[in-house]
């Protein structure tokens, strides 16, 4: 990531990864694949919301909720 000139956490990265192979996921759903507690996956999530790797997106099961995606820069960084 370092190479590529992305400015993030190794655990974000750890995430990041991890969206890519699940695709749009619940924040909830995306701990328990890391083995993290959902707490900690929020803040993951928002240093990537921030950096403009991921967006949350309507979950499409249940309007009420979000699921996090990855945005064409979290694509672009994982390619």
């Amino acid at each position: 990531m370092a190479q590529a000139d992305i400015a993030i956490e190794v655990s974000a990265c750890w995430a990041l990864g991890r969206l890519g192979q699940l695709g749009p996921s619940r924040p909830s759903d995306l701990a328990t694949s890391l083995g993290v507690d959902a707490s900690s996956i929020t803040h993951r999530v928002q240093a990537l919301e921030r950096a403009g790797y991921v967006e949350r997106l309507a979950d499409p099961a249940d309007g009420r909720a979000c699921v996090v995606g990855l945005s064409a820069a979290g694509a672009a960084a994982l390619a």
